[in-house]
This record gives structure tokens, C-alpha cells and sequence, in this order.
């Protein structure tokens, strides 16, 4: 007993014109009908074909698989599996990782962005890794970060705008200093290692925390953060610490947001 090619496809839920595809790729030899030309399958065409769906399936390719059907060993058979199943597994990782630091984007965009413009919150500062050098100056910074990270790409996801300052400082802007920092607060639930003698750790136990819009006017920029603490009696050092949030382009502007932690006694 012989089927159309149309019986055939549906019978696995394909198209046409992928079993047209496998059998030009040499993968299914049909005969044709001599009265019409159809295309026709035998019961053994079938489970020819029900093998190679079975192999795509599973994303082997159809060079693998015409290597298969040329008489591929059992080990080979083996070799290919694992070759796929590691192929798949580092897919996975890739994968896993890529949507941790999607979910951490969210955070840093709604959570501890957009939702705290405004708003006021207890909380820790997370660490952040700076130079240690003094120097107001970002390409210095980025430069060194960039070349000491060059075995560590992946750490490059860490690199944020950063500003420090001190509201008891009494010169210009209260000496607002901004450089770039390695901030693990924007990587939950990742690998955040990176120490070298160069830099160190910037970090505070307790702090107000708040976001908001930079402008080069450091007392303006800051007066909602401190006129909060003063109303609700919160003891501040006078150390705060900035790091970017969010940046946007809304109506061909660029805007930077900043995460805002102001230190505690």
C-alpha cells in the first residue's frame, strides 16, 4: 500500500514542503507515480521518515543526519549525543544567565528606579569595587577597569557611573566626586569576584536610599533626600554615594537616574 505525500504530512503534523526539503538533501528517496508524478510513500518511507523527524527534533542537523544514514558507528551514534547534550546544556546556562541578568535589569529599572523617584526607603548599599586613585576623571577609570577586566568579560556587565560627595562639605557642589564603580547591587543571584590591589571596596551597613534625577546643582539634586531625614529625625553622616539607575532618551534628551544612598550614624 502506497500514500500521497499529503496523507503523509498530516499524519505528522509537518508540511509538504519540508518533506520535499529532506528529500532533496538526500535524506528520503520517493518513487513517483508513472500515470501523474505524485510523490509516493511506501510503509518503509514512513519509518524512514518518522527517524528523521525524530533526529530534527532533537536538533540534530541534516548533515549529521545524512552522516547517520551513511553508516555511523554505535559510538559515533554516542559521541553525537553527548556532543549535543553538552551543546545544549551550556545553551541552557548561557540562557539562564542571560534572563537573571533580564530579571536584575527589571529590578534596577521598576523596584529600585522609576518606583522610588520621590520616595524614600531604609536599606543597605550594596559593595561597589572603585579605584582607589582619586581622580575626577571617567575615561581614566574605564580605561583601567577595561584593561583589568580583560580576562573577565563578564564583569563588564558590573560597570556603572558612580558619584560621591559629602552635604557637610562646604565647597562647591560639597565635593561631589563622580568616577565608575564594579556594582554587585545590579547582579543578584551572579558571580560578583573581582579584587586586585588597585581599588577598593565602597560600602555603608545602613543608609536613606532614594532615586533621583542628576543635575550639576549637587544641593538641589540632594535637598529632597536631606529634608526627608531632617523632618523624620534620621542621623546622617553626611556621606552620600550615587550610582546610575537609568538612563533615557525620552524626547532626545539624555537623562541619567542615579540610586542615591545616604549614610546613617
Amino acid at each position: 500500500m502506497v500514500y500521497s505525500i499529503g496523507q503523509v504530512a498530516k499524519l505528522f503534523g509537518v508540511s509538504v514542503e519540508s518533506i520535499v526539503y529532506y528529500e532533496k538533501e538526500g535524506l528520503i528517496h520517493l518513487k513517483k507515480n508513472p500515470n501523474n508524478g505524485y510523490r509516493q510513500f511506501t510503509i518503509e518511507d514512513i519509518i524512514l521518515l518518522s527517524d528523521i523527524l525524530f533526529y530534527r527534533n532533537v536538533d540534530i542537523s541534516i548533515k549529521q543526519i545524512a552522516r547517520i544514514q551513511k553508516g555511523m558507528d554505535m559510538e559515533g551514534i554516542s559521541s553525537l549525543i553527548n556532543g549535543k547534550i553538552t551543546e545544549i546544556t551550556n545553551k541552557i546556562s548561557k540562557y539562564n544567565t542571560l534572563l537573571t541578568k533580564l530579571e536584575n535589569w527589571a529590578t534596577l529599572h521598576n523596584e529600585d528606579g522609576i518606583n522610588l523617584v520621590g520616595k524614600f526607603d531604609i536599606r543597605e548599599m550594596p559593595v561597589a569595587i572603585k579605584p582607589i586613585a582619586d581622580i575626577d576623571e571617567f575615561e581614566t577609570d574605564i580605561i583601567k577597569f577595561m584593561d583589568d577586566l580583560h580576562d573577565n568579560k563578564e564583569m563588564i556587565y558590573y560597570l556603572f557611573y558612580a558619584f560621591s560627595c559629602n552635604i557637610s562639605n562646604e565647597e562647591e557642589n560639597q565635593g561631589l566626586h563622580r568616577y565608575v564603580v564594579l556594582d554587585s547591587g545590579v547582579g543578584q543571584n551572579l558571580p560578583f569576584q573581582f579584587k586586585l590591589c588597585d581599588y577598593e571596596e565602597e560600602y555603608c551597613e545602613k543608609s536613606l536610599y532614594s532615586v533621583v534625577k542628576y543635575t550639576d546643582n549637587t544641593q538641589e539634586m540632594l535637598k529632597p533626600l536631606v529634608d526627608y531625614a531632617d523632618k523624620n529625625g534620621i542621623a546622617l553622616t553626611g556621606k552620600i554615594y550615587g550610582r546610575l539607575c537609568i538612563v533615557n532618551y525620552e524626547k532626545g534628551e539624555y537623562t541619567e537616574y542615579y540610586r542615591v544612598y545616604a549614610e546613617i550614624k
